[in-house]
């Protein structure tokens, strides 16, 4: 999958056979956003008025990079990570063990195919926090859309991933497990989401005014 051209992901995406679906592209943009903050550590790294801070662009490079790999590495995971419950659905259940043995499986099946989306969510927490990270670097010109756009990216990676781990959960039996992994990925997806209001926020507020300001969210003091 890694070596394919967009067109034909899109073609694979836009299939009646659902593989890949809405998880993969999820670790698609999830990989848009680290690419974006890669491109702009290499932009500003570049000015001279970034000679302070070559060492900290480096670094979130890098990270941005493994991150592009882990995501892209996603990409493929999520494709086929429902193919073991999916198996285990088409086994016969006429028989009392046969049902047993058949629903085990599909727990199994299910469990596994939230893995992926999770991972998912654990990586665009990282690329939100490279982000923080870039915007508390007060970076100036054009390439602070890139940021901005790249919180985006991470945030809308999050939340769909979170669906992904929601939509498998859903159809587990074991209602405490499946209670416990939609509480671990609302954690992260809430997480994730304060950390990226409050970063587009500022981000937003220099693109609107051309100048760092440390803005108050709207919702704070109402608390």
């Amino acid at each position: 999958m890694k070596e394919q051209t967009i067109a034909s992901y899109l073609e694979e995406l836009s299939s009646a056979e659902g593989l890949p679906g809405g998880g993969s592209g999820a670790a698609l943009i999830g990989a848009m956003a680290g690419a974006l903050g890669k491109m702009v550590t290499g932009i500003y790294g570049k000015r001279k008025t970034a000679t302070n801070q070559k060492k900290t662009l480096q670094e979130i490079g890098k990270e941005s990079e493994t991150l592009i790999l882990t995501l892209t590495e996603l990409m493929e995971a999520d494709a086929v990570a429902f193919d073991e419950a999916a198996v285990a659905m088409r086994l016969p259940h006429q028989t009392k063990e046969e049902e047993k043995i058949r629903n085990q499986r599909i727990e199994a099946g299910l469990e596994k195919a939230c893995m992926p989306p999770f991972d998912v969510m654990e990586a665009s927490l990282k690329q939100l926090a490279i982000m923080e990270r870039l915007t508390g670097l007060k970076i100036e010109g054009s390439i602070v859309n890139d940021i901005a756009v790249g919180i985006v990216f991470s945030r809308t990676s999050l939340e769909a991933a979170f669906l992904n781990v929601l939509v498998n959960a859903q159809m587990m039996k074991d209602s405490e497990h499946r209670q416990k992994l939609i509480e671990r990925a609302e954690n992260l997806k809430q997480t994730g989401m304060n950390k990226a209001e409050k970063t587009y926020h500022e981000v937003l507020v220099y693109l609107e005014q051309g100048n760092w300001q440390e803005v108050p969210l709207q919702n704070e003091g109402n608390e």
